[in-house]
């Protein structure tokens, strides 16, 4: 890289931070210093903007974000849209006072603080890039007439930052890009720009081929995500679980992994149900080499997910040789063969399509197979390419507006 000048990217992140007594800088989740190496790789240095709380987290869930060449920009703790519109003219406050500390911004998105100060970069010609990772259609849950309308909003300005971004870059090949194209699609020029790339992070060695001999007596279900809410579909496991019991199953276990607001809630449906008994909560598991342990211990992942990207989790699964099953919504439908789809709201389709998998052992390990081959495709070395050449593209505009 013929690299000109020094130019700070300002990430924005919706990931909550704490700073502690000794001032180092902690994330409860998915972001550590390791994760903003990939912005260092090409810029000098990195302003991380993001939510402060005065609460310290977990130990044991804590990941360290400080380092070298990286500083922080703290944006108030809120919670919600409702806390995003009584916090709104703060945050925007701070972002125009502190407009001269950085030459260009990525920002993840739809979220809400890419809706809340993306007007603000394309106002002041601020090299922008946007890192579309999940379909705007779901971001408010549940159903109504109010809900419908600000989905709607979302979603029309969900196409209008990407069609005002210099740069776009999507975890889907081609999914999110039919809804919500860039104007590098159709325009040809140096000032846009795009790119597709997932934000996994898996290595050649952490991928491990199943050799599957004989029937389980027990067959070992597995699903990963965070209890913020209904999105992951835990709650439609555990009823699907009920559904395979009344049918007269019960030659299985289903580990749910992960931890949130919603944890003690999903155990007390389980509970309710009376299938408690057969479903593990593992809550949280923060090691990599952790939680690929327990997807080598498994058969079937199930990911009835009600939106998506590309889900990290799934490749996950499919770079351990699982079968897997999950809903036909955004990414998910270029992982999975339409065999392997069933609607995230079908409880008793995916009870079924689970227990034929279950009586059909060498469809699961033909797919296992296949899943492995198709994960390879997200390899880190195949990734980290394509991430570089598109920061690098936002680095020289950043250089041109110097």
């Amino acid at each position: 890289m013929n690299k000109k000048k020094k130019i700070t990217a300002l990430v924005i992140l919706e990931n909550h931070f704490f700073r502690d007594e000794n001032g180092l800088v902690w994330c409860n989740r998915i972001v550590d210093y390791d994760y903003l190496k990939r912005y260092l790789a090409v810029f000098d240095e990195v302003l991380v903007c993001a939510r402060f709380t005065n609460k310290a987290f977990k130990e044991q869930n804590c990941l360290l974000v400080s380092g070298d060449r990286v500083s922080f920009l703290e944006l108030p703790d809120f919670q919600g849209s409702k806390g995003l519109i009584t916090h709104s003219r703060v945050v925007r406050k701070i972002i125009k006072e502190h407009l001269h500390c950085f030459g260009c911004c990525i920002m993840r998105a739809p979220s809400p603080l890419a809706y809340l100060l993306h007007d603000i970069f394309i106002k002041k010609h601020i090299p922008l890039a946007i890192e579309f990772v999940v379909a705007a259609d779901k971001m408010i849950e549940g159903r109504g007439f109010l809900k419908n309308l600000i989905n709607k909003f979302l979603i029309s300005y969900a196409k209008k930052m990407c069609m005002s971004a210099n740069g776009v870059s999507y975890v889907t090949s081609y999914v999110l890009q039919n809804v919500y194209p860039c104007r590098a699609l159709i325009e040809n020029s140096s000032r846009y720009f795009t790119a597709n790339y997932s934000s996994i992070d898996l290595e050649k060695k952490l991928y491990y081929e199943q050799n599957w001999k004989r029937l389980p007596e027990v067959f070992h279900l597995v699903h990963t995500g965070y209890m913020d809410s209904y999105r992951k579909g835990q709650d439609t496991l555990i009823r699907m679980v009920s559904v395979l019991v009344r049918n007269g199953y019960s030659n299985f276990k289903l580990e749910l992994i992960g931890d949130g607001a919603k944890f003690q809630e999903f155990k007390n449906l389980a509970k309710e149900l009376g299938v408690l008994d057969y479903i593990v909560f593992s809550g949280l598991i923060t090691s990599k080499q952790e939680l690929l342990k327990h997807l080598r211990k498994s058969h079937i992942f199930i990911f009835p997910t009600r939106s998506e990207g590309l889900p990290r989790a799934l490749i996950e699964a499919m770079a351990s040789s699982l079968c897997c099953v999950a809903s036909p919504v955004d990414g998910n439908v270029e992982l999975l063969s339409s065999e392997f789809l069933v609607p995230y709201d079908d409880i008793s389709g995916l009870a079924s399509k689970v227990a034929y998998l279950m009586d059909h052992f060498e469809v699961v390990i033909n797919a296992s197979k296949v899943n492995y081959v198709k994960a390879l495709e997200y390899e880190k070395s195949n990734l980290v390419r394509k991430r570089l050449e598109f920061y690098q593209k936002l680095y020289n505009l950043a250089c041109e507006e110097e």
